[in-house]
């Protein structure tokens, strides 16, 4: 019996030396990767936090992902699949019917019909007049189809456009029409079949369309084009006298010019004679004068003489004044000529 039990006291000693020897190795080997364990701790939860959060939704089947993921997993699919599918019927559509079919139906959508026709620059053309030669009808037009060169071309067949652009504006799907009308700076006197007419005409001296009874009449009238015997010649005046009227234009805009005598509101009429000689007139007073050829050099002249036959020049009353004729002897002399009375003469002369 003690022999017995000895020997199981002595069996079980080894076993309890071994496990201690294990748990000192354990303990020392622990021990020394312990730093190391920490570190590979703290640098997976830093780098790998869905990792870690994966593991903490891990249950006992094993499986990450929650309802959630699954459900957005799977419409994610379904919209692949409706892509996919929807792409095979587009093509399956073509093949059938063909692009044309194909096209017809695109266009036809009420997604991209125009919902709005907007024109810009309009002050004389009535706006619904430029939506009726554009062609473009709205909520039945296609964004997809207007066809911009055809549109601008028939209003520019009007003669007060000189000038048409066409945009097309996707986020509101609206077509934007801007058009540039013609400034008419005179009005041209022309005989025709019926007795004469009078035209508006632009800065380049283009008569573009004729004067209605009730529009607007306030510009100055050139007469006597029909008097010269070629193109060329009416060409050539109407090009002299457009030089003038543009100085006199651009005298009347500037708020800055104290000589107002000689604006384009000033002047009545320009005749042209049979001589090609041009006489200017004004509304003012109806006493003629006689242009000469550089007219836009001798602007400024007749511009300085007016103002002083205004104003206070001696010993000349501008009621007096019977013509007056620039370049009498030279382009920058003027020549007053004035009544007969006892104490003038007639034909008095002015230095420019």
């Amino acid at each position: 019996m003690v022999t017995g039990l000895g020997d199981k006291n002595h069996a079980k000693r080894p076993r309890t030396a071994t496990l201690g020897r294990r748990q000192r190795g354990g303990a020392a080997s622990s021990s020394l990767w312990r730093p190391f364990g920490r570190l590979r701790q703290r640098l997976g939860e830093g780098l790998s936090p869905r990792r870690n959060k994966a593991r903490r939704h891990l249950g006992r089947s094993g499986f990450a992902s929650s309802p959630i993921e699954t459900e957005r997993r799977r419409a994610k699919t379904m919209r692949m699949l409706t892509i996919f599918f929807a792409s095979a019927c587009v093509i399956v559509l073509i093949g059938l019917s063909g692009p044309r079919f194909f096209w017809d139906s695109l266009t036809s959508l009420s997604c991209v019909r125009v919902s709005a026709l907007r024109i810009h620059g309009v002050s004389v053309v009535e706006p619904k007049r430029i939506r009726d030669l554009s062609g473009i009808i709205e909520n039945r037009a296609s964004m997809l189809t207007i066809d911009k060169d055809g549109a601008i071309r028939r209003i520019l067949a009007d003669p007060w456009i000189s000038d048409v652009t066409i945009s097309r504006d996707w986020l509101d799907m609206a077509v934007d029409i801007t058009v540039t009308e013609n400034h008419p700076m005179a009005l041209v006197n022309r005989q025709s079949d019926g007795g004469p007419v009078l035209w508006y005409a632009d800065g380049k001296g283009d008569g573009f369309l004729p004067m209605k009874v009730g529009q607007d009449a306030d510009y100055p009238v050139i007469s006597g084009l029909d008097f010269l015997p070629n193109t060329a010649e009416r060409q050539e005046a109407l090009a002299t006298i457009m030089g003038l009227l543009k100085k006199a234009a651009r005298v009347t805009k500037d708020a800055k010019q104290t000589n107002l005598y000689l604006t384009t509101p000033a002047i009545s009429e320009i005749l042209v004679t049979p001589e090609k000689k041009l006489v200017l007139f004004l509304v003012d007073y109806p006493f003629p004068i006689f242009l000469g050829k550089d007219t836009e050099k001798q602007f400024r002249y007749l511009a300085d003489t007016l103002e002083k036959l205004y104003g206070s020049m001696k010993n000349v009353n501008i009621t007096d004044i019977v013509a007056i004729e620039l370049s009498y002897y030279g382009e920058e002399r003027i020549r007053l000529i004035r009544k007969i009375s006892k104490d003038t003469q007639r034909g008095d002369s002015h230095a420019g």
